[in-house]
């Protein structure tokens, strides 16, 4: 089975994303929600407008699969509060997050007391525990698979930590570089497995340890503990870095949705060959954290086959952009969300859409994209 007909509809929450792909597979469907969030609502919009929103994607109908790209207000309010009620409502089958939101980690590697955003996280823990939960990373399987039959998913990011120790090197000198090295440290902590050093000494259970064993085994984990809160904190600083970043292909017409990664979460994939050839083919390009100077490597950008000078070039790329220009960075300092200069280069090399551009009385479009023919192989 396969299908004939994908339904792009891209909501304007202002600063924030929200997208809602339909699959048509002759008279089914099949419906994935890529985040749902904002931190700043379209000017004059009113209160109610991302439960307007929640609203809409019900009205849509059954719900399979909902993708929270990373834990940032801007990608996740709407499943808190009384949207999030609603989304929880449709039941979804799959709940998609990244490797770093599992709450099933380790003790202590979970984000805990320090979690932000906490409704949003515990509905989306709450509807994984309803249905089925999946924490992924680069090159895993994206949990969508059985959803989706004769579309091919890929995982191209966020990278585990042991993906992740080439970029350390790489990125010595830069501002996430502490970040890395204590993800770093925390990788041999949990996985190094050495070997035995004392192998004739004597062993204890920890409660039948003696008194003054108790005493240093109760201080040495709490202060593992506090080792791996500084751990979470240090993550959510940059947690864009652990955005999902999800390809759908199927036949010769994919899509790229990166959520907020920027090149640390990028490098995996570029690195490889086998990606870097999937990247190549992207018609439709969702534009890497709002627009911002850092997220749409050049590299990347530089890949895309169907970039044109040439506006009515047969295929040619269209890049969606979810955004508010004035939310975040300065033009001074070459800053400014959106970065003029990566829109001139979307406008000029692809055709653009940009959410806030859309009317008050209608704030979502829909792109309709025929696939195979515009028939489904049932």
């Amino acid at each position: 089975m396969t299908p004939d007909k994908v339904i792009l509809r891209a909501y304007n929450v202002g600063f924030g994303d929200c997208f809602l792909l339909t699959f048509r597979y002759g008279a089914e469907r099949r419906r994935i929600l890529i985040d749902f969030g904002s931190s700043a609502p379209p000017p004059g919009a009113p209160a109610t407008h991302m439960l307007r929103i929640a609203r809409d994607i019900a009205a849509q109908g059954r719900l399979h699969a909902v993708v929270a790209t990373h834990r940032h207000r801007d990608h996740i309010s709407g499943f808190g509060g009384e949207c999030g009620k609603i989304i929880a409502s449709l039941t979804p089958e799959v709940v998609v997050q990244p490797w770093t939101e599992d709450p099933d980690a380790p003790p202590g590697c979970a984000a805990d007391d320090d979690v932000q955003n906490r409704p949003a996280v515990e509905n989306l823990v709450a509807m994984g525990r309803q249905g089925r939960a999946v924490y992924t990373h680069a090159g895993a399987p994206s949990g969508l698979e059985d959803l989706l039959p004769g579309v091919e998913i890929r995982v191209a990011g966020p990278p585990t930590l042991e993906q992740s120790a080439a970029i350390r090197h790489e990125r010595a000198r830069d501002a996430t570089e502490f970040w890395q090295f204590r993800r770093f440290l925390e990788s041999q902590i949990n996985d190094a497995a050495p070997a035995d050093l004392f192998p004739h000494a004597p062993r204890f259970a920890p409660e039948a340890a003696p008194a003054n064993l108790r005493w240093f085994l109760a201080r040495a984990q709490r202060f593992r503990a506090e080792q791996k809160r500084d751990l979470v904190r240090a993550l959510d600083r940059v947690l864009n870095n652990t955005s999902v970043i999800l390809l759908f292909r199927t036949g010769d017409f994919s899509m790229l949705f990166p959520g907020d990664a920027q090149i640390e979460n990028w490098s995996w994939a570029l690195g490889q060959k086998q990606y870097r050839d999937l990247l190549r083919g992207v018609n439709v390009y969702k534009v890497g954290h709002h627009g911002s100077f850092n997220a749409t490597p050049r590299s990347l950008w530089k890949l895309f086959a169907h970039r044109s000078t040439t506006p009515d070039a047969p295929r040619r790329l269209l890049s969606l952009l979810s955004t508010r220009s004035g939310k975040h960075g300065s033009e001074r300092a070459h800053t400014e969300v959106p970065r003029r200069t990566l829109m001139e280069a979307l406008a000029r090399e692809s055709n653009l859409f940009c959410t806030q551009d859309l009317p008050k009385s209608t704030p979502w479009r829909d792109f309709e994209f025929p696939l195979n023919g515009g028939k489904s192989d049932e």
